[in-house]
């Protein structure tokens, strides 16, 4: 709606039950737990010209899940969610899957802007910075898990903006306010015109454990001819971590594809070489199979 705030509380009530064999804690597990939240925001918004709008929306989040001891209960699909995007700033439960529910006594704090396109729709700059506060230590933990006795999480930073009507810059950053550094990074640019030109960048970086650049291209030479491209590559140790190059015909009958890819393998040392080779006669062959979704899952915009 065109509401100029809103203010929800909700409570949850979670009844588990296990009914297990040969378990050292017991057979008939159970654990209830209620969860108390309360989401509120303000929407301020104002016209930059006829076509642009800027939006501007604060937002508090609450989260209270009493402390209960899990510590019989087994693991069997729960794992710590990885503080990755700012969309976890408003997650109730920092644990995936049944088996722990955490407790929680939190306050999240987050500011959002955006600017948009009224024509179109569409969004040209997004900025979102949130943070978390932790009213209590966290005593809810995985097997060998330790508590977490931290007064806030890192500060969340998402960026999008158009630089121009072709290309897009995007930026996830993670400041960490108990070392004064930015805990984790990652930059992108994506180029796509309307000549099926693309070309991405993308940068990752974590303090002394990954900086990592990935390019990757498509690029049509002719009408019917063009190369396609990609580069990972480990800035930290030196070394490339996968490469792919190849070459494609279309017309309007027939697509053919000859792509070479070298990729380190999950032992971190050996690397692998392909060689993959499609020929599609159109309207026989859907899309999104063989080497046309090796290249949609490496170069991103890739159709």
């Amino acid at each position: 709606g065109n509401d100029a705030w809103y203010f929800k509380p909700s409570v949850g009530y979670q009844i588990t039950q296990y009914s297990l064999t040969n378990n050292s804690s017991g057979n008939n597990l159970s654990r209830n737990l209620p969860t108390f939240t309360l989401d509120s925001g303000l929407f301020f918004d104002r016209k930059l010209s006829t076509e642009l709008k800027q939006s501007l929306e604060p937002r508090l989040f609450y989260t209270y899940t009493p402390f209960k001891d899990q510590s019989s209960i087994p693991i069997f699909d729960s794992a710590r969610t990885d503080f990755s995007t700012s969309n976890q700033l408003f997650e109730k439960n920092r644990f995936t899957g049944k088996d722990r529910i955490a407790d929680a006594n939190q306050l999240t704090l987050a500011l959002s802007s955006k600017i948009q396109n009224t024509k179109t729709g569409k969004e040209l700059f997004d900025l979102s910075i949130g943070q978390i506060f932790h009213f209590d230590d966290r005593k809810v933990t995985l097997p060998g898990g330790s508590v977490l006795t931290g007064k806030s999480s890192e500060l969340a930073f998402e960026l999008s903006s158009d630089i121009n009507q072709n290309t897009r810059l995007s930026t996830t950053a993670f400041w960490d306010p108990a070392t004064s550094d930015w805990a984790s990074a990652e930059t992108r640019i994506n180029y796509l015109d309307e000549n099926k030109r693309i070309l991405n960048v993308n940068y990752q970086y974590v303090p002394k454990q990954l900086s990592e650049i990935d390019t990757s291209f498509s690029m049509p030479v002719t009408k019917k001819w063009g190369l396609v491209g990609k580069l990972d590559y480990d800035l930290l140790n030196n070394r490339v971590l996968e490469q792919l190059a190849g070459i494609e015909f279309e017309d309007c009958c027939l697509a053919s594809r000859l792509v070479a890819r070298r990729y380190l393998t999950t032992d971190n040392v050996s690397y692998d070489d392909a060689l993959f080779f499609e020929f599609n006669l159109k309207g026989l062959v859907k899309g999104g199979t063989g080497v046309n979704a090796i290249l949609k899952d490496n170069i991103y915009g890739y159709e």
